[in-house]
């Protein structure tokens, strides 16, 4: 394999801000957030080019392709617009090996 694009969590790792959607999942969501943490260990320990990407408050909705990345964001984002930015991860190289929060 070549290139991995993997779906994380916003306040996971470096992305664990204190804001109150962070301090939600993290008591809600406990264990899948340690999880999460622990594939993101593995994914950067990798040989593979990657791309880890952090949805904000996940939405239902068509795909906008009006999105926003960043390493602080604290907005929604829908489903299908976080697709189409991984899809767009396998043919761009701007976040090769990097973490990236997403948001509309």
């Amino acid at each position: 394999m070549r290139r991995l694009i993997a779906v994380s969590g916003y306040g996971v790792a470096d992305s664990r801000h204190r804001n109150l959607h962070v301090a939600i999942a993290r008591v809600a969501i406990r264990s899948l957030m340690r999880d999460k943490a622990s594939t993101e260990e593995l994914i950067r320990a990798s040989a593979t080019t990657w791309t880890i990407v952090r949805p904000a408050l996940l939405t239902g909705g068509p795909r906008t392709g009006d999105y926003r990345t960043g390493t602080d964001l604290h907005l929604t984002i829908t489903y299908a617009d976080v697709s189409d930015f991984m899809l767009a991860g396998l043919t761009r190289d701007d976040f090769a090996c990097r973490a990236a929060a997403i948001a509309s």
